[in-house]
């Protein structure tokens, strides 16, 4: 019905109009065809929405407005009549359409109030433009007349309903609304702000000039202006072509404008056209052609300034697509996609971010915009929202309108207004999540349209594409170097375990063959009162679970001492081990000590003395930050691995502990651990009553393990050894003695058959200390650094400056290795 009656009024005064026209012109000939384009726009609309039933009432107010306007100079009373309530209705229809399309975000009894005072006030104008044209009414005793001016009430109301629409849609571009409708808005402006931009400069112009209201440049004015509105609504609420909308609407804003400023153009050369056919066309395809060019600045200026954001993020879509195809890494693929992602946001320090699920990695670049990549998963808010709505894009705006009655909402909310994000692109890939694209809001104002959230979409799916190739290149090329790994482990743990066996096969052999438990079986030699005081000591600290150090110049009397505390204490039963510290390679000393499996260090020196006793000789030799960590293991009583320490250990060293601490050759903790638990050797120079014993002693093992028939020693002898200072302890003693075996064929040893160094030796000794050959003197210090050392190799190449490599090859040389082992007795691990 509105179509009929739309075309009926606007035929009655377009008749009305050509009949005061004398003869069309140029102009007249414009304005006719404007009126009856709006007129019939109300038949290409769908009327089943109000919406679209209150733009059929626009266009046709637009319509009597243009023929309206044109016909003022006539001053017909008709148009008197009908101009002021057309400019009305178009001012009310207008500003009631930017308040309710598309749907708005407040209240709908507020809304209702707006709605009626925007109704009364475009009736008041028009009863005041009414009012203005009525005859002067006599009000006794004079005639009461409305001022002219009055008449221009409807108009001005109209011009204001259009700036107040163009306010309240920028204002609604900015709140919290989805894509579509964020582009719907954005539609009507276009139309609202080409409106502005040619009534207000057209307005301003004529105020200057003081031309007077109407005739045809009026019209064509207005007419271009209600058009672009009038266009601008109907493609708002054709929704079902919303995904070309916005690109079509750039296009015919810009033929509109074009045909706008043509007609102008015309317009102002309509006087120079020529008369002849000829020169008619000639003229006609130069204005052609400049309509042309003029169309191509148009649709460049339109397509630049009134795109989503002067069309930035869409540029950054089609830069990522254009470069996506050649990221061969995560990294390059962080770098492709997000860098124009943040340059399109106008903010450096903005943070885009792609998120990628299984697995979980966080690509970002960095301010030099080189790409990063994190093990690291998205929040477990963003997965949510993404497996609830899998291809939905989520805008924080419309999201935040929602956090009222949706409390499901509100951390993700929270967690994209504290990142500043625009929009989470979620990356789909055969109906499974591949991740998310995170856009940030930047210096921009304004959301998400829907011709950006349909290009991100389409990103999207490329995006994910991309990902699940360089994804599925990532896990082919981890799992080659994963597989490689784990065959070079295999390969290098069968040759550590190969080695361990020949190591092991070796220390049980030598268990086997030198077992310690009767080594040290041999009684101390306690005559003197520093020996009976070791004594007494010995037998309180054995029967208690304490670790115990032994501090002993000889490591005989060292190891004696031990296997008594071993037999007094409650570990008896137990294994008794004895470990070299300086016997073992500093590098895998930890792994001898504690051993290297979590199940308790198989074949480590703890494990194998499991339930029994552990002697740690030479415990400098060990580096200080194992002696520390030996150190907490005694403090807190378990293993490394924290199993409990089940073993009793005993300690040896050869100096005090002050004098190895003030070295840092011992660590201060463990020093301060066992320094209560100290028994202490007397050197054997401080042990004059034990010596004659010590003597007979070393004589009779000297005779047994020689094979020699008895031997005796003489008064001279022993004098000569009580005189001796014995710097070598107890072990030099019994070589003085073995060598004195060695040496002789009587049965009885005299004080020459002594080899003694030192204050003893005879006058032709003393003056000619480096009688012999070269390797004869190099023999004999590597023999006395061994025995100062008792047998330590390690401590004998620390004290000559040699390293132990090197001091062995020598031994080596002159065939003094294997005899010192059985000399000392070699180690038992």
């Amino acid at each position: 019905m509105v179509p009929v009656l739309g075309l009926i009024g606007v035929g009655y005064a377009l008749a009305l109009a050509l009949h005061h026209f004398e003869s069309l012109a140029f102009g007249e000939v414009a304005v006719c065809s404007l009126a009856v384009l709006l007129g019939t726009i109300p038949l290409g609309l769908r009327r089943t929405e109000p919406a679209a039933r209150r733009l059929s009432w626009l266009a046709i107010a637009s319509a009597l407005v243009v023929i309206g306007v044109v016909l003022i100079p006539h001053t017909l009373v008709l148009v008197e009549y009908t101009l002021p309530m057309a400019f009305s209705a178009v001012g009310f229809i207008m500003l009631d359409m930017a308040l309710t399309v598309p749907k708005p975000s407040i209240g709908s009894l507020r809304l209702r109030r707006v709605r009626v005072a925007n109704g009364m006030v475009g009736f008041i104008a028009a009863g005041a433009g009414v009012i203005a044209i009525l005859p002067a009414i006599s009000v006794h005793p004079t005639p009461w007349l409305v001022s002219a001016h009055v008449w221009l009430t409807p108009a001005g109301y109209a011009l204001s309903a259009l700036l107040v629409s163009l306010v309240i849609r920028e204002r609604r571009r900015r709140d919290g609304a989805t894509p579509l409708a964020t582009s719907e808005n954005a539609r009507a402006l276009f139309g609202l702000y080409t409106a502005s931009a040619v009534l207000l400069p057209f307005l301003v112009w004529t105020a200057i000039a003081k031309h007077p209201l109407g005739g045809e440049l009026w019209s064509l004015v207005l007419g271009f202006a209600l058009l672009s509105i009038v266009g601008s609504h109907g493609l708002t609420i054709h929704r079902w072509r919303a995904e070309l909308a916005d690109a079509h609407t750039r296009q015919a804003l810009s033929i509109v404008l074009t045909i706008a400023f043509g007609t102008l153009i015309a317009f102002g050369l309509r006087r120079f056209a020529p008369q002849g056919p000829a020169a008619w066309m000639i003229f006609t395809a130069g204005l052609l052609a400049a309509c042309a060019a003029l169309y191509g600045g148009v649709t460049y200026a339109v397509r630049l300034l009134l795109r989503p954001h002067f069309g930035r993020l869409l540029d950054a879509i089609e830069a990522i697509k254009s470069t996506l195809g050649r990221a061969t890494t995560l990294e390059t693929l962080a770098e492709c996609a997000l860098l124009p992602i943040r340059e399109a946001s106008r903010a450096f320090e903005s943070e885009p971010v792609l998120w990628l699920v299984d697995p979980p990695y966080e690509l970002r670049i960095d301010q030099a915009g080189l790409g990063r990549v994190e093990r690291r998963g998205a929040p477990s808010a963003l997965f949510g929202a993404m497996m609830t709505r899998p291809k939905e894009i989520l805008v924080r705006s419309h999201l935040e309108t929602m956090k009222v009655r949706r409390p499901d909402v509100r951390e993700l909310t929270r967690w994209l207004s504290d990142l500043d994000v625009l929009c989470a692109v979620p990356l789909v890939h055969e109906e499974s999540i591949m991740g998310a694209l995170l856009i940030p809001q930047g210096k921009r104002k304004s959301t998400l349209t829907i011709e950006e959230a349909n290009a991100l979409s389409d990103l999207a799916i490329l995006m994910a594409t991309t990902a699940e190739l360089l994804l599925t290149r990532l896990e082919a090329r981890d799992r080659y170097v994963l597989e490689r790994a784990h065959r070079e482990a295999l390969e290098e743990q069968l040759q550590d375990a190969q080695g361990e066996l020949v190591r092991w096969s070796e220390t049980m052999r030598v268990l086997e063959r030198h077992h310690p438990s009767g080594e040290f079986n041999g009684a101390l030699v306690t005559r003197s009162d520093a020996m009976q005081e070791l004594v007494r000591r010995l037998k309180v600290f054995a029967p208690l679970d304490v670790p115990i150090l032994v501090q002993s110049p000889s490591l005989r009397e060292a190891m004696t001492v031990a296997r008594l505390v071993h037999d007094k204490s409650a570990s008896a039963a137990g294994r008794f081990l004895v470990a070299d510290c300086g016997s073992i390679n500093p590098k895998r000393v930890r792994a001898h000590l504690f051993g290297e499996a979590e199940d308790g260090a198989s074949f480590s020196w703890f494990s194998l003395a499991q339930s029994g006793t552990l002697v740690l000789k030479d415990i400098v030799a060990l580096p200080l930050e194992v002696q520390e960590e030996l150190a907490r293991c005694l403090a807190e009583r378990r293993h490394p691995n924290g199993h409990a320490l089940e073993l009793r250990l005993v300690i040896t060293v050869r100096e005090s502990l002050d004098q190895l601490v003030t070295a840092r050759r011992m660590a201060p903790a463990l020093a301060e651990r066992l320094k209560a638990q100290r028994l202490e050797v007397p050197p054997l120079a401080l042990r004059q009553e034990d010596l004659h014993l010590l003597t007979l002693s070393a004589l009779d093992r000297a005779v047994r393990c020689t094979g020699r028939e008895s031997v005796g020693i003489g008064e001279e002898a022993l004098e000569r050894i009580f005189a001796h200072a014995w710097r070598g302890d107890v072990e030099e003693l019994e070589a003085v003695i073995t060598q004195a075996v060695l040496q002789t064929d009587k049965a009885m040893l005299g004080a020459k058959d002594l080899p003694l160094y030192g204050e003893m030796h005879g006058a032709e000794e003393l003056e000619d200390p480096y009688l012999g050959t070269y390797a004869s003197l190099e023999q004999q210090i590597l023999l006395r650094a061994i025995e100062r050392a008792g047998g330590n190799k390690s401590e004998a190449a620390r004290a000559l400056g040699l390293k132990r490599t090197t001091f062995i090859d020598k031994l080596r040389r002159f065939g003094l290795d294997d005899s010192e082992d059985r000399r000392f007795g070699g180690h038992a691990a």
